[in-house]
């Protein structure tokens, strides 16, 4: 994630116009410039979601979870957001179709909820891509998954029919 820093010439009088000089950094490298009078900056970012984590399910139990979106261009439409979600890993215990990974009814401004079902008696760690794209830019954010084990009582099937003769062994 970039940090853009503005900063106006002290030695001018403060208003839009004006030479300011711009400063971008990404924690690794910086740059700067100066933009002169006349310029806008437009700020554009690309949309971004909080990945939750240590999210767990017991098997057999969809698990849901709460996304938060965030999007600077545009907060006040949240439908300029498409927001996808594929498991990339762990497929066994939670399919990549819409039977097993769904979008419940969205919720107000930007929070999402997503169910994850994992099938019968199936457990491990599943790892699941949320694609975001407002337009111009696009994220891809990860996360794990763990669906755990449960305990389940012993299941008799049927049994089939025997017949034993008395005194026979």
């Amino acid at each position: 994630k970039a940090v853009v820093r503005c900063h106006r010439d002290p030695h001018r009088p403060v208003h839009a116009r004006g030479t300011w000089k711009v400063w971008v950094s990404d924690d690794r490298y910086s740059d700067g410039g100066a933009i002169l009078d006349g310029v806008s900056l437009d700020f554009q970012t690309a949309p971004w979601v909080a990945i939750p984590e240590n999210v767990s399910s017991p098997e057999d139990t969809a698990a849901t979870i709460d996304l938060m979106l965030e999007d600077a261009d545009d907060e006040s439409d949240p439908g300029s957001v498409s927001l996808t979600a594929a498991v990339v890993e762990g497929t066994a215990v939670i399919p990549n179709d819409a039977d097993h990974v769904r979008w419940l009814t969205p919720l107000p401004g930007m929070r999402r909820q997503l169910q994850l079902l994992p099938v019968p008696e199936a457990h491990g760690q599943v790892m699941v891509r949320l694609q975001l794209d407002d337009g111009p830019f696009a994220t891809a954010r990860e996360f794990p998954i763990r669906i755990t084990p449960v305990d389940d009582a012993p299941k008799f099937g049927a049994l089939p029919e025997l017949s034993a003769t008395a005194g026979q062994p």
